[in-house]
């Protein structure tokens, strides 16, 4: 399974089977929707406090695209590892909200700026 990084995807095997996590925009707006204004504070506790039922609802809206129709009693049901699942899902939500900070097409630096210092 090929994720696409830059455009806030994670992997994560449920079942034996490959799945993408993905919020985007619009999960983002169901997120919102679903758990209020401080949705980003409400699933961060949850997450902590290992809150399953929670943790259930935000996967399913991370995996609407790679599995359609899935609910979070379906993912209960199919009980994928609680930290892997967590994992992806954190790993999305950095990603939707930051980029992929882990790959880079542009250098850290401007490398213009270095080579005009080092002509001085």
């Amino acid at each position: 399974m090929t994720v696409n990084p830059y455009r806030g995807e994670a992997a994560l095997v449920i079942g034996g089977e490959a799945h993408t996590v993905f919020f985007g925009w619009g999960g983002i707006a169901a997120l919102r929707s679903e758990f209020g204004e401080n949705f980003d504070v409400a699933i961060t506790q949850a997450i902590a406090a290992q809150d399953l039922e929670t943790i259930a609802k935000v996967l399913a809206v991370g995996l609407r695209q790679s599995w359609p129709g899935v609910t979070s009693e379906a993912i209960m049901d199919a009980s994928p590892p609680i930290a892997k699942s967590i994992e992806a899902v954190m790993l999305a939500w950095k990603r939707t909200f930051q980029g992929d900070e882990e790959v880079r097409d542009e250098p850290a630096e401007n490398p213009r700026r270095k080579r005009r210092q080092a002509t001085r």
